[in-house]
């Protein structure tokens, strides 16, 4: 019963303690230095890239099966996880020795222009 006393009191300390910290930040006006700059502020990088690809495939595969396949292994009832690498088979890309998985057949048609 004394400790459930002792961790009530040292509970109510420390609310106090973060209570007095808040209202006196609040106090200081510290907050108002953390709002956003405006625009003649804020500092834009120059851009040195000619273009981006981006690559939005929510849900999908995940990233070590398409874009660095493993040994292609079919599934089956019962395949146990140590020997799961791929379930989807590799295919050729337009650069030569790169490989991707199946399904990206347009990516890969383009890849050498990346």
């Amino acid at each position: 019963m004394r400790a459930d006393q002792n961790e009530k009191q040292v509970r109510r300390e420390f609310l106090r303690a973060v209570s007095a910290a808040a209202a006196a930040t609040l106090a200081s006006g510290a907050p108002r230095t953390l709002t956003a700059a405006t625009e003649s502020e804020l500092l834009q990088p120059t851009p040195t890239a000619d273009s981006c690809i981006l690559l939005w495939m929510g849900g999908g595969m995940a990233a070590p099966d398409t874009l660095d396949p493993k040994h292609y292994q079919p599934f089956r009832r019962g395949l146990p996880v140590a020997e799961m690498l791929s379930t989807f088979p590799a295919i050729d890309t337009a650069v030569s020795g790169v490989q991707i998985c199946r399904g990206l057949e347009r990516i890969a048609a383009v890849m050498d222009r990346a």
